[in-house]
């Protein structure tokens, strides 16, 4: 991302940490009997990552995940159609679930990402359900970025006709000395708030198990520090990002 030097793969040992990662989160409970998943393309103007431009036009993000009784392991991609490459592969495990009216929630994620090192993060969120929905998402990359990243969202939804739903809210990023989140005026990691997006989207059945998803966002730094960050990282280097995109998914 920001100023890495170029890199293959990365090293056989991270990928074999992944695999007895993903065996172990699906195997472990696979005999709990219900599994369920979801595959998805996303067509989108740009590729946007805690506001971050990544890409120079538009992007196809295919995705799946498949889920055992609240556990989870998935991969997601990023491609560039003018390239025709795939210029970033993340893999990641986790586990959903509900206690005291609060939703929680734990996971792992490799970012591969061509011509720059790999990297890895855990993570943690909690989140509530009600009119507004508060989360907050916790990111400790232990890897290439040394450092975390804070999110917290508010959302509401609004069910309309024939099922559909409009969701429109907030992410506001904290940046603690997260190296791949970009440098200050200093040259060094910061720790400062990063960036506020708002956005709305919304979701339209097409049967049982399809439905067509469509977002609009913008978003914007919040500090001086993460203002020069943005710029020297996104492609056409400005700080606001106004982005959007669709999305076709199935469950299965």
């Amino acid at each position: 991302m920001d100023g890495h030097p170029a890199r293959t793969m990365g090293s056989w040992s991270r990928w074999a940490v992944v695999a007895l990662i993903l065996t172990a989160g699906a195997t472990g409970v696979v005999s709990a009997a219900e599994v369920t998943g979801e595959a998805a393309m996303g067509f989108y103007s740009r590729y946007f990552w805690r506001g971050q431009l990544l890409s120079e036009g538009v992007v196809l993000q295919p995705e799946v995940t498949v889920d055992v009784s609240g556990w989870y392991a998935g991969v997601w991609s990023n491609l560039e159609p003018g390239s025709g490459d795939s210029n970033e592969i993340d893999f990641n495990v986790g586990r959903a679930w509900e206690w005291r009216g609060l939703q929680l929630e734990a996971g792992y994620i490799m970012y591969w990402i061509a011509n720059y090192p790999s990297t890895q993060e855990v993570f943690v969120s909690v989140g509530h359900e009600g009119w507004v929905s508060p989360k907050v998402t916790v990111y400790y990359d232990f890897d290439e970025g040394d450092g975390a990243f804070v999110q917290g969202t508010l959302e509401r939804v609004w069910t309309l006709p024939r099922d559909m739903e409009l969701a429109t809210g907030a992410n506001m990023g904290f940046n603690i000395r997260h190296k791949v989140m970009g440098s200050g005026s200093d040259g060094e990691p910061f720790t400062q708030f990063y960036n506020l997006e708002f956005y709305s989207a919304l979701s339209v059945p097409l049967g049982e198990r399809f439905s067509l998803g469509g977002q609009i966002a913008y978003s914007f730094p919040l500090t001086t520090q993460s203002k020069e960050a943005l710029r020297s990282i996104n492609w056409d280097g400005e700080a606001d990002v106004l982005w959007g995109g669709v999305t076709l998914s199935c469950s299965f």
